[in-house]
């Protein structure tokens, strides 16, 4: 199962939060004046995500009595938002849209974290160790390593790894629950085509012609494509079964 694909789909955020706090770091020998205008944008970026959570109820939902808060919410909410404000996305228009999509992830990854944990599963403390230590090498700073745990909802380094405890755990349970994504030639090959003609019909709109890649060179990103795509089927399907034999409220 693909782990980075599975972060990503249920809201567990330490790779957005990473993202987030290392792209700082890249940014911080630019100029005072620079640092000045970033740090208005910020704070207009927060003033913005207050007055867009200020009708958010709290809890924003409850998962087989468990609360989702909305600080909770609200946190991955101003991440999300922030990453689709630098792609240049007017997240604003798509307000409603992303709401609903950050509370249903939220309640998803609930739900794996209350289903992985009553399934017993064991972690061994040493992969805990090891990834609590790969991600204190990607934060540099002090200041980095409180943004990061801001956006992840957590109060103090101590908090982290009973977290990355949870999502060992999930990454383990979906293992155990879904089958090896499998790709046919069949299927490889049909994408590969579908990638051809669009090529093609691009290249007409366009008058401008493409060098379309061989078949044997784009496999492999194919059929990794393709794999994705398939993990992605069987973990919504095991999110909805699990959705189903839960008590789930939504106030949002």
């Amino acid at each position: 199962m693909n782990k980075k694909l599975l972060t990503i789909m249920f809201g567990i955020v330490l790779v957005l939060g990473l993202a987030a706090c290392s792209g700082g770091d890249k940014e911080s020998g630019q100029g005072e004046s620079q640092e000045g205008k970033e740090g208005q944008t910020e704070e207009k970026q927060e003033k913005n995500a207050e007055e867009s959570s200020s009708d958010i109820p709290d809890p924003v939902a409850v998962v087989n009595g468990e609360e989702i808060s909305k600080d909770r919410f609200t946190q991955q909410y101003k991440a999300m938002k922030k990453q689709y404000e630098q792609m240049g996305m007017n997240v604003d228009q798509n307000k409603e849209q992303l709401q609903k999509s950050i509370v249903n992830s939220l309640v998803d990854s609930e739900l794996l974290v209350q289903y992985a944990k009553k399934s017993g599963i064991k972690v061994d403390d040493k992969k805990v160790e090891k990834k609590y230590n790969e991600i204190e090498k990607q934060i540099k700073s002090e200041e980095q390593m409180q943004e990061f745990l801001k956006m992840n909802n957590m109060s103090s380094k101590e908090e982290l790894k009973p977290r990355i405890r949870e999502s060992l755990q999930v990454e383990k349970y979906v293992e155990e629950n879904t089958e090896q994504a499998e790709v046919t030639e069949k299927e490889l090959k049909a994408e590969y085509d579908k990638m051809v003609k669009q090529m093609e019909q691009q290249a007409e709109q366009t008058g401008k012609e493409q060098e379309i890649p061989k078949y044997e060179d784009v496999k492999p990103q194919v059929e990794q494509q393709l794999k994705k795509s398939k993990e992605q089927e069987q973990i919504s399907k095991l999110v909805e079964k699990l959705r189903a034999d839960s008590k789930v409220k939504i106030n949002i």
